[in-house]
């Protein structure tokens, strides 16, 4: 299975949010070659494989990361720039100060809601795979834990502008 790369280095000058942020998507990145790892190991794909060793233990760390990616992406758009959550419209509202956002803002949002597309839609995509073979190509190609992975960190790097001083 492919590795997931990581963001780059934190610079001088990035913001102690930022670096916290890092900090999360570096875990979900690390945490997700963990779970890679584990599916590898995987000897029966028969129903439930993601709740048995090895994958069930590397499961929880990932989650708990995405969670902190969640909250602190959420809290940066509330707290900084007085976003609010449209739970209708399963996005995030910006005051009309703000408008036109300029593209870093798109990033952040995106990466506010990845978490939840990455555990609500991803990781259920690939513990419906049956084999290894399925799991290996879900995992390499298309709509995948490494693909998911890689799109935080991008989005990560495309909102960095914003936490610079």
């Amino acid at each position: 299975m492919s590795e997931c790369s990581p963001p780059s280095a934190v610079r001088s000058g990035d913001s102690e949010l930022f670096v916290d942020l890092h900090r999360a998507v570096e875990a979900v990145v690390k945490d997700t070659n963990a779970l890679g790892a584990a599916v590898l190991g995987v000897e029966d794909f028969g129903s439930g494989w993601e709740k048995r060793e090895p994958v069930a233990s590397s499961v929880e760390p990932l989650l708990a990361d995405l969670a902190v990616v969640e909250a602190v992406a959420a809290s940066v758009l509330v707290d900084e720039y007085g976003a609010r959550y449209d739970e209708e419209g399963l996005s995030w509202v910006f005051p009309e100060s703000m408008w036109p956002l300029s593209p870093p803002f798109g990033y952040l949002e995106e990466l506010a809601m990845a978490p939840s597309m990455y555990r609500d839609d991803i990781l259920p995509m690939l513990y419906a795979k049956t084999t290894l073979g399925e799991a290996v190509q879900h995992w390499n190609y298309g709509a995948s834990p490494c693909g998911q992975a890689h799109g935080m960190v991008e989005r990560l790097e495309g909102a960095r502008s914003l936490f610079s001083s």
